[in-house]
């Protein structure tokens, strides 16, 4: 009896079950598809305006369309600025604008359309930016509604974008005190240099122009420093820890460090391949100092 029983034993054991075959099935099918997108409800506009956000998270969410806002403004003043030079130079009538103004406080048209496109950049960003902030709390609300509060992952990409800005906002600026100095000394120098011809090129608009941008670059960026900082530390007192591990952020703010750090010079050879090296040439070809005023 007891050999009839452990034959049982056996053969049932070697029986297939079809329910765990499938189960089993199913759960290998499931962990090669974990990249698939779990599917929620559309919630209406009613339900999701009623959820309420924790308040560091919700003025991280200002902060970050604050910043949009000024992104905008920012496009805006440069648009319309660039277009408005532009309009004057193209209107002009027997060397008279539409609003005499002198020819010597109308910058260059070539500057202006550059400033034009700056000014269009900048709208297309704080376009997308916003677009993508929306999409962003609208996903934070319907996983709250779900009962799945997690670190928002717009609080995560913000939370890298703080870690890299300073980096990114410091070169910058500095790219723009040096190229700009640079500028404005040639602009002076040139000033000086046809001082006594018929026609002296005053370029008092352009040199204008520059400092203001030098001032206003030198207020961005002391705003960005501090308000960067204010906002991640915003971040970190609400999760008490780092939501980013600091390994990543160490290897981001190497990344950001060594991008601007290529952009710069990489910049600065092609001004001395394409401006200054051919000056020199042809400076020293007609006679002339290679480097003027020494």
């Amino acid at each position: 009896m007891d050999n009839s029983l452990q034959e049982f034993d056996i053969t049932s054991n070697q029986q297939p079950n079809p329910s765990l075959a499938r189960s089993n099935s199913l759960r290998g099918r499931y962990k090669q598809n974990e990249h698939v997108r779990e599917l929620t409800p559309n919630f209406t506009k009613k339900e999701l305006d009623a959820v309420e956000i924790p308040n560091e998270i919700a003025k991280e969410i200002r902060l970050e369309k604050y910043r949009i806002f000024g992104i905008n403004i920012m496009g805006l003043v440069c648009s319309l600025v660039a277009a408005f030079f532009i309009t004057l130079s193209m209107t002009q009538k027997d060397g008279t604008n539409f609003l005499n103004i002198a020819d010597e406080y109308i910058p260059s048209p070539v500057g202006m359309f550059f400033l034009l496109g700056f000014g269009v950049f900048c709208l297309m960003i704080a376009f997308v930016d916003y677009r993508h902030i929306i999409l962003d709390v609208k996903r934070y609300k319907t996983d709250i509604l779900m009962g799945k509060e997690k670190i928002p992952h717009f609080l995560i990409r913000n939370y890298k974008s703080l870690v890299t800005r300073p980096y990114y906002v410091n070169w910058i600026a500095f790219s723009v005190y040096f190229f700009g100095g640079i500028i404005i000394g040639i602009m002076y120098a040139i000033k000086a240099a046809t001082k006594n011809n018929q026609k002296p090129l005053e370029m008092n608009t352009e040199i204008i122009i520059m400092i203001c941008l030098l001032v206003i670059t030198l207020i961005i960026q002391a705003l960005s420093l501090v308000f960067t900082r204010l906002r991640k530390g915003n971040i970190d007192v609400y999760y008490g820890y780092d939501i980013v591990p600091f390994e990543e952020t160490k290897e981001l703010r190497k990344r950001a460090n060594r991008t601007c750090l290529i952009i710069f010079f990489g910049f600065l050879a092609v001004i001395l391949c394409f401006v200054i090296i051919p000056m020199m040439i042809i400076r020293k070809r007609s006679g002339k100092k290679i480097v003027p005023f020494i």
